[in-house]
């Protein structure tokens, strides 16, 4: 199974990048940006792998606009757990 979600990616000059974030199972995501190639993770869960994208665009100098990117953000155990790092 295979969900895109897509988000988007701000720079310092405020231009607004087009990302698609390909969610695979187990706990795969692949985050597609456009001008900025493919940069994939896999981890634990989907949590995991957002933290790792987000890590990866700010070092490309781009913020991602997800909400559940933001780095005060963090599920319960027992959440992460029903939910795979879903939601927080």
């Amino acid at each position: 199974m295979s969900e895109v979600v897509q988000l988007t990616a701000v720079d310092a000059a405020g231009v607004c990048w087009p990302v698609a974030l390909r969610l695979g199972e187990p706990s795969v995501a692949r985050v597609e940006l456009v001008g900025h190639g493919v940069f994939g993770s896999a981890d634990d869960d989907y949590l995991s792998c957002l933290i790792t994208v987000r890590e990866y665009l700010e070092k490309q100098g781009l913020l991602l606009c997800c909400q559940g990117a933001r780095p005060d953000v963090w599920p319960s155990g027992q959440l992460r757990q029903f939910e795979n790092g879903r939601r927080a």
